[in-house]
């Protein structure tokens, strides 16, 4: 009798495991995209703030120009269609902190990439290194503070 309680329980105990594990695996855990409704197609200028120096990149005719100190040149479409493409797909999966107080100490302000469209300006905070292919950032006026590689 004693025995197959204890392989019940065991059996319990194991279809439970397998639950949790098939669960994870089934429905898996929605990462946040704090840049999910930007629509590249909307994007009129793209403002890089960086040790004092501003970069703005804007649209004309379809084409990508970058102004920097008061002269305009052709973009880089790879590049620019780059940079659009990491903000947009950013994920908020390694929150290190969601304490706005924390901001100085990681340093969220060092550089800035601003995104304007016609309906809203879309905010990356960008800080210190935490690896060599990973930075501490900030989307938006949110609190929190995330990994994220790729700038």
């Amino acid at each position: 009798m004693r025995f197959f309680k204890l392989l019940s329980l065991f059996f319990s105990i194991a279809l439970l495991f397998i639950f949790l594990y098939s669960y994870n695996r089934v429905f898996p855990k929605k990462i946040p995209k704090p840049f999910a409704d930007l629509q590249i197609n909307d994007i009129e200028k793209i403002i890089l703030k960086s040790e004092g120096k501003i970069t703005e990149i804007f649209k004309k005719e379809n084409r990508w120009y970058i102004v920097r100190d008061a002269d305009e040149f052709t973009a880089d479409e790879k590049r620019i269609g780059s940079i659009i493409e990491n903000i947009q797909s950013l994920q908020k999966e390694d929150v290190v902190s969601n304490n706005k107080t924390k901001r100085d100490e990681f340093e969220i302000d060092k550089r800035i990439i601003e995104i304007k469209t016609p309906k809203k300006i879309f905010t990356l905070y960008i800080g210190i290194n935490h690896t060599s292919d990973a930075n501490y950032v900030s989307a938006n006026d949110e609190n929190d503070i995330f990994l994220a590689s790729g700038f």
